[in-house]
């Protein structure tokens, strides 16, 4: 019977599927018809079923709950039972008196509560059937990790289908499936299929692969309900191996479409591709010219001639690509004009300039000499004449756009004739590169006319030789020469130059032939006086021609006249223009009385313009003092120093001038001093020096006590002197004093101090420089500070019998006319001393060279703050700008670049030249200052114009406060006094016949009239103060003086009043500036 019963209930179920039969006369509540979803090992649910009272009748109807899974029906429940008890899922929730018959599902289990369920109610005579709706119960399962293939799995031609397989196991819901092609896009569900099998959920996509999806993968996502928030599953395929012929692209292009270059530029034209198997061979093709080149980069120097289509061609197994470049080549104008021209005066001439240019030019001018300009391609001029010979130069603008630079490049051709105007040469110059020549040497000489007319002039020569007359033979051409000049030719050498048309004014030169100086009658050797002898002399004669000039040195540098008196006599044996021998005599007198500072090397030398060296134009003699000893050591200030370290070696050193040579003593605190194992003496003669002697007194291994004051003393038969010098330990250097600048060029300062004690070892020193900055008149506090380690040049000058020693250092490598903050220290391996005080130094101004272009024009940008300098920078060249502050000029750097000049401060006047420094500094003439104002742009732009306007409206208010106050009844005015004060400078309406007198511009004010009376008329008035009136030439008063009453003017006496009206009336008197 239970068996029936249950196929009867499968029966029932399989028809429920296939019909949807009308429940509600059955159940008052019945499953969903929506799926139950839920997740495994969570609480469950009730799906509730509950039937009409008329169904309570349990003799009559049995309820029943069955569910279906995996192709099998089950019975859950029979009335108020459960069927299955053993680890039952279910509980059923039966109250008969309600008809509630729902089933619950306690806990979650896939394969025991998945399924499909419905509620029954049958007949007990199976008379009747009646089912609930189903309830379909889903256990969410998320899918299994997809896996994916593809086919064909090695490799796939470009255009081909390709299929890939994602699978994934298990599921609950089934799961579905989205694609992603290799361009990162999502697949059309037209192009895949999706099915269900065995356990696995399978999805098979179709697709036609490109090139572009060589190297990449197609990815696969599953994902079902049971996935929360969108999460998905992800695989993606191995990267697909796509074979296709090469994709070329060139480069460079503008905007893809073309490259626009300027003609004469190195332009690499590059070929690349994209190409699986890669590309194995490339070719470029100029399509005009077939012109070939193999490789992916073709350098190539462009001309206009290559204009047009390039062609890249790639291969590789599949196939070949190609690519085609446009290259626009763009070029200057190009000039094509006569180069020369040979009008007769008075002619008319006409030039066209024609032009070439791509792309097409936007200006044509001519420029030409004396400042000649004209627009246009052709060249007129009526009635030519020699005046405006010269170049003419035609000019062509155009701008291109070239690719790698940014906005248009202006580029200008020229083409340049030469105007030749038919005309007779002009003034003949003479070029000589000497001229003074010795006797034997050749004298060169050039012809050249500042016009050399046309046709072109030929050139006569007048020489001493000729006589003063022209055109004889060697005399003709338009260089000329002597060989082996002698005294003879000496004198005025003319040149003049001719042509058909006439012949130009001479040019003579003045060439002197030198017979270098020679010493005629030479010095002794030696001479030797006494001190205190008087009116020695040394004698010297020279002879040559021109007369030589005899100069005195001593030890190498110029005599002092103030000490040592030097003459000349003079003689000849011929006319003067004979040219002969000259013999000069020259006396040297020592003024006596003779110190011992006047020894040394006196020598005499010759000179009359050769720029020959001979040994024979000097003459040397060696002057001896017979003198006592004099000590030269230097003192600070009172006593020398010698320095040394306990342990080492000291050598004290005592230096003295005598003559004959001296005897040295040395003691040591009331002790002589003998030579022994620690003490030595050396004695030695100063090369150079005549007469001057050094003794050194070797320690060894000084001791504490070797430390003190030691006494040279030196003798001989004319006397003795003694030294105190002082031996002490090693210290460091001590400050150098008086820091001066001896001189200064326009790069370079001299500077020369004093040295002190270096405290017993070699000493050098730091030059520390800070310049100041031209802009501010400051030293910039950011600027790193220089130093610069330096080695002096002693000199020592004897100074009344002192030895004084002077460090030299010449500072190069300055900007011109800067200024520098500069202070050195000295610095020894015994440390350093302090620096100096600062001293402020400033460089030389260039020296001009006229010869140089020199800027024509700065042009300042106030809202850049930038200085444009016209013209360009010529390109060997830079600017050197210069800067007003404070009523002193001073440079900033030479700027290199011809951009504009940059940082410029206002409040500033600049002005600037062009400096090469091929061959040392060079500099043009200066430009004209420009100023760039005390404001900003803002004060300029904004502020002015605003206190101009509140200017005007508080004239106009001012105005009408005055019209209404003059229009105002008389009669309501208060008289009172009138001083006319003079306002200089004012400008007066005044009628036809008035003449004004001397100050008589007047403002009125009002006072007191007590006040006014407290003037004495006497008191006198600075000019333009209050002062003395005359009325009766002011005819704007003489109009008026009826109306006068109790007025008193500034300046008159006491009780000089106007009565003439009963009215009392002031008249103000309206002054219109």
């Amino acid at each position: 019977m239970g068996g029936k019963r249950l196929f009867f209930l499968f029966f029932l179920f399989l028809v429920q599927l296939t019909n949807s039969a009308d429940s509600s006369d059955v159940f008052l509540k019945e499953p969903s018809s929506e799926p139950y979803f839920l997740q495994e090992g969570n609480e469950g649910i009730v799906i509730p079923c509950v039937v009409k009272p008329e169904y309570f009748d349990r003799q009559k109807y049995e309820i029943n709950w069955a569910r279906y899974n995996n192709g099998q029906l089950r019975m859950i429940t029979k009335n108020d039972k459960l069927l299955a008890k053993k680890h039952s899922r279910f509980i059923l929730e039966n109250d008969s008196a309600t008809g509630n018959y729902s089933l619950r599902i306690t806990e979650v289990e896939k394969n025991s509560v998945e399924g499909t369920y419905h509620c029954n109610v049958i007949g007990t005579d199976d008379s009747d059937v009646q089912y609930s709706a189903l309830a379909t119960v889903v256990v969410l399962v998320p899918p299994g990790d997809p896996i994916i293939s593809t086919t064909p799995s090695e490799s796939v031609i470009e255009g081909d289908f390709m299929t890939a397989k994602c699978v994934s196991v298990g599921g609950s819901p089934q799961p579905t499936f989205t694609w992603t092609l290799p361009n990162d896009t999502i697949a059309s569900s037209a192009i895949f299929t999706t099915q269900f099998r065995d356990g696995a959920t399978e999805s098979l996509l179709h697709f036609r692969v490109t090139s572009s999806d060589d190297g990449k993968s197609v990815q696969c996502d599953v994902t079902n309900r049971a996935m929360l928030g969108g999460e998905t599953k992800q695989v993606k395929s191995s990267q697909l191996n796509v074979l296709y012929k090469p994709v070329v692209f060139v480069t460079p292009t503008e905007n893809l479409t073309h490259l626009s270059v300027e003609e004469g530029e190195l332009v690499n034209l590059t070929c690349n591709s994209a190409s699986n198997p890669p590309a194995h061979s490339y070719e470029w093709k100029h399509i005009a010219s077939g012109e070939r080149y193999q490789g992916k980069i073709w350098p190539i120097r462009v001309d206009s001639s290559m204009s047009g289509d390039f062609e890249c061609r790639s291969t590789n197994e599949l196939g070949e690509g190609t690519a085609v470049l446009k290259m626009v080549v763009q070029h200057i104008p190009r000039i094509n004009v006569p180069e020369s021209i040979s009008p007769n005066e008075m002619e008319d001439i006409d030039i066209l300039c024609e032009v070439s240019a791509v792309p097409e030019v936007i200006d044509i001018k001519w420029v030409g000499p004396n400042g000649f300009k004209q627009n246009g391609s052709r060249l007129t001029i009526t009635s030519i004449s020699k005046a405006q010979s010269g170049n003419y130069t035609c000019m062509a603008t155009n701008f291109l756009t070239v690719y790698g630079h940014s906005g248009s490049q202006q580029r200008m051709g020229t083409g340049t004739t030469i105007v030749d105007v038919k005309r007779k040469p002009g003034q003949a110059q003479i070029v000589s590169a000497r001229q003074n020549v010795d006797v034997g040497e050749t004298i060169k000489l050039m012809c050249q006319a500042e016009d050399a007319g046309n046709p072109s002039a030929s050139y006569t020569w007048a020489s001493p030789s000729s006589g003063g007359i022209f055109g004889l033979e060697g005399h003709t051409e338009k260089s000329f020469e002597v060989r082996n000049a002698q005294l003879s030719d000496n004198g005025v050498y003319s040149c003049k130059a001719y042509n058909d048309l006439g012949e130009g004014k001479i040019g003579t030169v003045m060439i002197t032939v030198i017979e270098k100086a020679r010493i005629s009658s030479p010095l002794a050797t030696e001479r030797i006086f006494t001190s205190g002898e008087q009116g020695k002399i040394l004698e010297c004669e020279a002879q040559g021609y021109p007369s030589p000039v005899i100069k005195w040195l001593k030890d190498g540098r110029p005599v002092k006249q103030s000490i040592y008196a030097s003459s000349a006599t003079s003689e000849s044996k011929c006319l003067p223009e004979d040219f002969c021998t000259q013999t000069v005599a020259s006396t040297l007198t020592l003024a006596g009385p003779l110190k011992w500072s006047d020894k040394g090397n006196f020598t005499c030398v010759a000179d009359n313009g050769s720029d020959k060296t001979d040994k024979d134009s000097s003459s040397w003699t060696i002057v001896r003092v017979l003198h006592k000893p004099v000590f030269l050591n230097r003192k600070f200030p009172e006593k020398s120093l010698a320095a040394a370290d306990i342990g080492s070696q000291a050598i004290i050193r005592c230096k003295v001038s005598a003559r004959p040579e001296p005897e040295f003593h040395w003691m040591f605190r009331d002790s002589e001093i003998s030579e022994n194992e620690r003490h030595s003496f050396h004695t030695v003669g100063i090369t150079g020096k005549p007469d001057e002697y050094e003794q050194l007194l070797q320690i060894e291994s000084v001791q504490e006590s070797d430390y003190g004051e030691y006494v040279c003393r030196a003798t001989n038969g004319n006397g003795g002197d003694h030294v105190v010098i002082e031996l002490r330990k090693t210290s460091p250097p001590a400050l150098p004093l008086d820091l001066q600048k001896l001189s200064a060029t326009s790069n370079s300062v001299l500077l020369g101090w004093v040295p002190q004690f270096d405290g017993g070892a070699d000493q050098t020193y730091v030059l520390e420089t800070r310049k100041i900055d031209p802009f501010t008149g400051e030293i910039d506090g950011n600027a790193p500070v220089s130093k610069l380690n330096i080695n002096a040049v002693q000199q020592d000058q004897e100074i009344d019998g002192t030895l004084v020693s002077k460090n030299i250092f010449n500072f190069t490598g300055l900007t011109p006319l800067s200024t520098y903050n500069l202070r050195i220290q000295a610095v020894s391996e015994k440390g350093e001393s302090e620096f100096t005080p600062v001293l402020i130094a400033s460089t030389e101004d260039v020296v001009e060279d006229a010869n140089m272009m020199s800027p024509s024009r700065l042009v300042l940008d106030s809202s850049e703050q930038k200085i444009n300098v016209e013209p360009k920078l010529p390109s060997d060249a830079c600017t050197l700008l210069y800067v007003f502050l404070d009523g002193i000029w001073r440079t900033s750097t030479c700027h290199t670049s011809s951009n504009p000049i940059g940082n410029i401060i206002p409040g500033r006047e600049y002005r600037a030249r062009f400096c090469t420094t091929a061959n040392g500094l060079k500099c043009s003439p200066v430009s004209k200052t420009i100023s760039s104002g005390s404001g900003s742009v803002w004060k300029t732009n904004v502020f002015f114009p605003f206190l101009f306007f509140i200017f005007i409206g508080l004239a106009i208010c001012v105005f009408f406060l005055v019209c209404c106050k003059t229009r105002s009844n008389p009669k309501t005015s208060k008289l009172s006094p009138i001083i006319l004060t003079s306002l200089p400078g004012d400008e007066l309406k005044r009628p036809a016949d008035y003449e004004e007198p001397k100050h008589a511009t007047f403002a009125i004010t009002e006072n007191e009239t007590n006040h006014l009376s407290q003037h004495d008329a006497k008191s006198t008035k600075p000019p333009g103060l209050n002062m003395e009136y005359d009325v009766s030439t002011d005819c704007y008063l003489q109009e008026n003086t009826e109306v006068l009453k109790n007025t008193s003017l500034s300046g008159f006496t006491n009780g000089d009043v106007l009565e003439n009206s009963d009215e009392d009336r002031r008249i103000v008197r309206e002054i219109i500036v």
